[in-house]
C-alpha cells in the first residue's frame, strides 16, 4: 500500500468535514477539476472552478467566510492574495466582533518564502505540517477557528 501525501490526507480530512458541516466548500483553480471525489460527492455549489485570480477568490471567500460558511482556498501562489491578506486579520476586531473570518487557504509549501512573509501578518494562522496525518490534523483545527489560516502543504 502506497503511503498518503500530504495532499491526500488534506483532501480526505476535507471530505469528512464537507461531510458533516453543510458550510464547508472548497474553492480554487481547477479544484473540481483535480478533486472528482469532492466534486461527485458534494456538488459544483460546494467544489467550485475559480478563474486564477487568487486575490479577487480570496475576496471572495472573505465574504463568504463573514455571512457564516468556512470556505477552504485552494491557492496557486499565496503571494498573488499577499495585498488583501495583509488586512484581513484585524477585520474582526476592526467590525467590533460581528464577523469572523472561519477562511482556510491551502498553498504548497515551496520553498518557504510565504511561510517566512505570511507570518509577519498579525492574527493570520500559518501551519506548516510535517507529516500528512499533521497536515489533515491541522486542517481539521483550522476549520474551527473563527480567523483565517494558511496551511502550506507538501506535494
Amino acid at each position: 500500500m502506497t503511503p498518503m501525501t500530504s495532499e491526500q490526507a488534506v483532501m480526505a480530512a476535507l471530505h469528512a468535514a464537507m461531510a458533516t458541516d453543510q458550510r464547508v466548500l472548497l474553492l480554487g483553480a481547477g479544484v473540481a477539476t483535480r478533486q472528482t471525489a469532492l466534486l461527485a460527492a458534494f456538488g459544483a455549489e460546494r467544489v467550485r472552478n475559480t478563474p486564477l485570480a487568487e486575490a479577487g477568490v480570496v475576496g471572495c471567500a472573505l465574504g463568504a467566510a463573514a455571512m457564516g460558511l468556512r470556505p477552504v482556498v485552494q491557492l496557486q501562489s499565496p503571494l498573488r492574495a499577499l495585498d488583501l491578506l495583509a488586512h484581513v486579520p484585524p477585520l474582526g476586531p476592526l467590525s467590533g466582533g460581528q464577523f469572523e473570518f472561519p477562511l482556510v487557504l491551502l498553498a504548497g509549501a515551496g520553498d518557504g518564502l510565504a511561510a517566512a512573509i505570511f507570518r509577519c501578518i498579525p492574527a493570520l494562522q500559518v501551519l506548516l505540517p510535517g507529516a500528512p496525518a499533521e497536515a489533515a490534523d491541522l486542517l481539521r483545527g483550522a476549520l474551527g477557528q473563527p480567523w483565517p489560516s494558511l496551511l502550506l502543504i507538501q506535494p
